[in-house]
Parts: structure tokens; C-alpha cells; sequence
């Protein structure tokens, strides 16, 4: 009797210590977006940017963003005083597909309007860009994560989590008013 109490102690401890070392690890958990990440469509328009005009020789700037799906998830609209628009992006390649958040748009003379852009796309701390009808609650679950890493600016822990990290710019040169300019995200990227 004493023998069957020490082989079934020394079973429950060696599972302990197996689920221990498997928590610590965390091995697992950091492959669930690597394993999910090809779900994600190839690509799919983000924002759309037009300039619109209003009595009083007044103009806008409006942006809008899209879930994968191309369901609106928010807005902006600010005053445009003219010249380029300058959208900086960050981007994180996840076991060689990207996952990329709009971050920024620049505009005006000396670059003086700032906005930060996730406030009209990420709500409840998840960026709402990446919704789809298409993506199971698992790949919802990590890019929530990975978005919420990304957007404590904690670059070196996204590195070592997820992927390399890079920061795209995108340049619009003096754009034209009631023309809609769309951004695109894209998953996949093809060798030129």
C-alpha cells in the first residue's frame, strides 16, 4: 500500500513539474500566431484617404478604415491646409507573412499635424482592421496580443515574441481633392 502512495506521489509530481516547465516556456503559446498567421488574406484595403473641399475655400483630410471583410471601423476628419501626406506604418513579419498597423499621418507646412492613427482603428485593444468573418477566434486572440505588445512600444519583446519589426513610409505627394486614395495591407509580399 505504502509502494502504490509513492509511485502515484511520484507520478503527480512529475506532472507538475512537466506542466511547470511547459508554462514557463511558453513554447506553445509562441507558435499559436505563426501557426494561425496564413488565415490572414493576402490582401486587403485599410484606409482610404480623400481631400474634400467645403464652402469657404476650407479642406479636409478624411480617412477611413476597413476590417478585412472591407466593413468600415472608423474615422477622422482635420482640417488640410495642403501639401504631402506622409503615413507611417509599422510592420511585424510573422513567420513570413506581415501583420501591419497603420501608426501615423503627417501633413502640413513643417510637418506640424500629427495624428496618431490606432485611436480610429484599435477599440477595446484590439485593432479592429484585422476582423474577419475568416479568422478563428485563435488567430483573433493572437494578433489582439501581438497588438497589444506592438502598441506599448515594446519593439525588442515583439521581435523576440512574434517577428522583425520595420517601419514603412508612405509618401503622398500633394494629393488632389475628391480623390480617393486606398492603402492596402498585405499579408503576403511577392519578390520584385
Amino acid at each position: 500500500m505504502k509502494r502504490k502512495s509513492i509511485f502515484t506521489a511520484a507520478i503527480f509530481a512529475a506532472a507538475v513539474l512537466v506542466a511547470v516547465v511547459s508554462g514557463c516556456s511558453g513554447g506553445g503559446n509562441d507558435n499559436r500566431l505563426k501557426d494561425k498567421i496564413n488565415l490572414l488574406k493576402n490582401e486587403s484595403v485599410a484606409l482610404k484617404i480623400k481631400i474634400v473641399p467645403y464652402e469657404g475655400g476650407q479642406r479636409y483630410v478624411t480617412a477611413k478604415f476597413f476590417d478585412l471583410d472591407g466593413m468600415f471601423v472608423g474615422r477622422f476628419e482635420s482640417e488640410y491646409n495642403g501639401g504631402d501626406i506622409l503615413l507611417t506604418m509599422g510592420d511585424i513579419n510573422v513567420g513570413g507573412r506581415h501583420v501591419v498597423f497603420p501608426q501615423k499621418m503627417v501633413y502640413g507646412d513643417n510637418n506640424q499635424t500629427v495624428i496618431p492613427l490606432t485611436e480610429y482603428y484599435a477599440k477595446e485593444g484590439y485593432p479592429k482592421i484585422y476582423v474577419s468573418r475568416n479568422i478563428d477566434t485563435v488567430l483573433r486572440h493572437e494578433i489582439g496580443k501581438l497588438y497589444t505588445v506592438y502598441s506599448r512600444g515594446d519593439i525588442e519583446q515583439v521581435t523576440k515574441k512574434y517577428g522583425e519589426v520595420s517601419f514603412d513610409s508612405i509618401v503622398l505627394k500633394n494629393p488632389q481633392d475628391r480623390v480617393l486614395y486606398e492603402f492596402k495591407v498585405r499579408a503576403k509580399r511577392t519578390d520584385k
